[in-house]
């Protein structure tokens, strides 16, 4: 709340699942105060905001090969909402792992190649483009697309989500000028938009001064 006031940001959303009980807090603590800010509880989650964010093939691997300690290529497939065929035939030329199988190490460097398949990029860019149209229009409901300077509100960890309706809502026209995140805790930052600015307020490894206690 204090730092938003600072900011002059009168919109915080909170985002799920994480944000329920932040939302129900500072919304309690502005009918209090009577602070001038408006409280937002939107739905949000990997899958809700990075498929439809998407601008490319690179800017999707980050999260679309997440380094997780089991993963498959039917796990791939799902966070790209594509057929399991699609991604099993772009494998093929490059590694030898069936489906359900997890990927070793050696192979999961090589799965950079998978994904710019030809085969595997035309079935992303179509779950790309039919995820952004029903997601531009929930966000829009929401009046993330008024314009105006926002503040997001999450436990974290690393502001890949920002990043991802921070592009959802430019590729709609209607990006804001400053996207202020306001994280429990921060283990790293990715790479942010102009305008983007990620706080961890128990833990910022990059900027601990930051920290409020």
């Amino acid at each position: 709340m204090r730092e938003c006031d600072k900011a002059g940001i009168r919109d915080v959303y909170f985002l799920a699942r994480d944000g329920q009980l932040p939302f129900k807090l500072c919304s309690r603590l502005v009918a209090e105060t009577g602070q001038d800010l408006r409280c937002h509880y939107i739905f949000a989650s990997r899958q809700a905001l990075h498929l439809p964010g998407c601008k490319s093939i690179d800017d999707a691997e980050s999260w679309l090969l997440d380094d997780t300690p089991h993963l498959t290529l039917r796990m791939i497939a799902e966070r790209a909402c594509v057929p399991l065929d699609v991604i099993v035939a772009a494998a093929a030329p490059h590694i030898t792992v069936g489906p359900e199988r997890n990927i070793p190490a050696l192979e999961r460097r090589l799965l950079g190649r998978v994904i710019r398949d030809p085969l595997f990029v035309t079935a992303f860019m179509a779950s790309v483009d039919r995820a952004f149209e029903s997601a531009a229009a929930y966000y829009s409901r929401q009046g993330l697309t008024v314009g105006g300077d926002i503040a997001l509100v999450d436990v974290g960890w690393n502001g890949r989500l920002q990043r991802s309706l921070g592009n959802l809502l430019e590729k709609s026209g209607c990006r804001p000028a400053r996207i202020l995140g306001l994280y429990l805790c921060l283990s790293r930052r990715v790479s942010g938009s102009t305008g983007d600015d990620l706080r961890g307020f128990v833990a910022d490894p990059e900027r601990p001064e930051l920290a409020a206690f």
